[in-house]
This record gives C-alpha cells, structure tokens and sequence, in this order.
C-alpha cells in the first residue's frame, strides 16, 4: 500500500514523521499533486483546500483522510458527506484525539456511569482561530459522547480537558500507540478491507456545522 500525503506545512510534517516510524510508503506534494496516484490520499494542506482536493480524490475513488477542520463551511462539508455516500467511498478526519486509547476507555467508563453533561476546553498557538484549531478537537469530543457541546478554546496554553457531570474528568494523557498512528492504521485497515467508510466524514459535518454556528448550542 502506498499512500499519498498532500501539504507540506505543519501538520503535512507531522503526517509524514509519523507515517517514516509506521514504515508506511508514501509521497508527499504541494498543491502540485495532480498526476499522482496512491492507495488513499492524506489531505494535510491549509484547510480552506480541504474541500477542493477532497471532492476531487473522493469523486475518482480514492480513500481520503482530511486533517480537521474538514472544511471551513457547512456547506462543503455536507457535499464531502454526500458525494462519500454517492461513491461508497471511504472518508476519515484528522480529530485523533477520538483514537486515543486512554479516551477510548474513559468513553466507555463515562458511558457507563451515564453522560447527562460535557463541558471540554484547550488552548495554546493557533494557526486559524482558537474556535477552528481547538474546537474540532473538543466538539469531536463531546459529540462522541452523544451529547450536544459547551466548549472554551482559547490561545493561552491550556491543556485539553473534558468534564463529564461536573465530576468525571479525562486529561488528555500522553498515550501508547500516539492516538495518530493508530488514526493511520484506522484508515489504512479500512482501504484494504475496501468497505465504505463515512462516519468519519459525518463526524467532520458535525463539527464544522457546530463551529460555524456555535451560538446555536447556547456556546
């Protein structure tokens, strides 16, 4: 399996660090990527050509894994969604906080217990927005436990919390595997299973849906 990796900024470093450790083959590109082919594409660029290069890859077939925010408007986000479906594509977002197993296991204990409400917050440098940066890391969150977000992003460093009941807290701890590979291993697992994915992307839609009319959830 080979896939390909397109930005080569921040998050594009990060992706391909990660995917040398994993002894993944891979070829990284700019906006200068047309003419390459892979197994899946990683979409790492700065997020207002998320949707462009997303809608072109999923309309030819091709596995996407879209670093957050998915899109910058809910309404590229619901076409990402509606053309995956249309093409029984796969689709996954970059939120690894989600693959963390140390979240994995507090999802399971909060469900346990019996979440009636969360409140998440984080912060530190940003290249968007607090809202944007954080915020797809925390709503994701929260949305994973089926309830509707009450989140505080902010640029002063603040690490990563997300409080259940007013009692159950999740830190954010330092994990083994990093929540990113196993996120890699995911979407790797799913290329070659060839099976739709989407819930991924329909996790994306929530997402930018809530970030860009947070107020609506009383944020």
């Amino acid at each position: 399996m080979q896939l390909g990796l397109i930005g080569r900024g921040v998050w594009g470093g990060v992706y391909a660090h990660n995917l040398r450790a994993m002894n993944v083959p891979f070829w990284q590109a700019g906006r200068n990527f047309r003419g390459r082919s892979a197994d899946g594409i990683i979409i790492a660029s700065e997020p207002y050509s998320h949707f462009a290069i997303a809608r072109e890859f999923i309309k030819a077939g091709v596995p996407v894994l879209i670093e957050k925010p998915m899109c910058m408007n809910t309404a590229d986000a619901t076409e990402l969604l509606h053309l995956v479906n249309e093409h029984a594509g796969i689709g996954m977002v970059g939120h690894t906080r989600l693959y963390s197993p140390a979240w994995r296991a507090f999802k399971a204990h909060a469900q346990h217990v019996g979440v009636q409400s969360v409140f998440a917050t984080a912060g530190g440098p940003c290249q968007l927005s607090p809202w944007w940066d954080w915020g797809p890391h925390l709503a994701a969150l929260c949305f994973d436990l089926s309830v509707d977000p009450v989140i505080h992003a902010t640029n002063t460093p603040t690490p990563l919390k997300v409080v259940v009941n007013n009692m159950l807290a999740f830190d954010d701890p330092p994990t083994e595997p990093m929540p990113l590979r196993i996120l890699l291993s995911e979407f790797m697992s799913a290329i070659a299973e060839g099976k739709p994915h989407s819930d991924g992307i329909k996790m994306g839609l929530r997402v930018v849906e809530f970030l860009e009319h947070g107020k609506d959830y009383g944020c």
